[in-house]
């Protein structure tokens, strides 16, 4: 968790760990190259969760957050950075109605507008 904290604080745009899938890998190098965030599933729960110093929101953000896959995280990320649908699937290499799918689903995943 110090690790993660002091990273964070440095400005790291991403935090995995070392059992990440070489596919996920690939990925969340795609996400970094495109200006995005990428932390390892048990990572976000750690932050999430509040462990990194800061706090943490409530448990049941924590639950509705941890259904989100790697890739829901990444486009969380995207869309938390205030990008458009396009600009969303154009960093991800999707067509837009493809980027606008995925984007439309996480809030409706985490019950947010």
């Amino acid at each position: 968790d110090e690790y993660i904290g002091t990273a964070l604080r440095a400005g790291a745009a991403g935090f995995l760990l070392k059992d990440t899938a070489p596919e996920q890998l690939v990925h969340a190098v795609r996400i970094l190259a495109a200006g995005g965030s990428m932390l390892s599933p048990a990572v976000t729960r750690t932050v999430i969760g509040g462990d990194v110093e800061g706090g943490g929101p409530e448990a049941g953000a924590l639950s509705l957050v941890g259904t989100l896959t790697g890739r829901g995280l990444g486009g969380l990320a995207l869309l938390g950075g205030g990008l458009a649908n396009a600009e969303i699937a154009e960093r991800r290499f999707l067509g837009t109605g493809t980027g606008k799918d995925h984007s439309s689903a996480i809030p409706g995943k985490l019950r947010a507008s």
